[in-house]
């Protein structure tokens, strides 16, 4: 299994995790589960593209804007960029499109 793979499988299980942690009513877990989500899905990105993984979220939106026209849009790119504070991570979580649009174009 290449490495981006280990985090694409990493994402979906966090993703799981925050559907099941929101459901139940656990917010602050959702949310955190919901962020690994996406900062698993944002690795697998960049080591697809051949990145090294950043070691802060700034470093992550850094490379990822680097990469937003071979890989992402500018508007998923300033979704994430958001995606540090709950509130914005909670309502990138619940869009299913845009996380499904994530893990289509990782998986292209």
């Amino acid at each position: 299994m290449r490495e981006y793979e280990v985090h694409v499988r990493r994402a979906l299980a966090a993703y799981r995790a925050f559907k099941i942690l929101r459901a139940e009513g656990l917010m602050e877990d959702a949310a955190s589960r919901g962020y690994y989500a996406i900062l698993h899905l944002c690795n697998a990105l960049l080591l697809k593209h051949g990145e090294d993984l950043p070691k802060t979220h700034s470093g992550l939106i850094a490379k990822l804007w680097i990469l937003r026209e071979k890989s992402l849009d500018k508007e998923t790119v300033s979704d994430i960029a958001r995606a540090s504070e709950k509130e914005e991570i909670m309502v990138l979580c619940q869009r299913s499109p845009k996380m499904t649009w994530i893990l289509w174009k990782i998986s292209s």
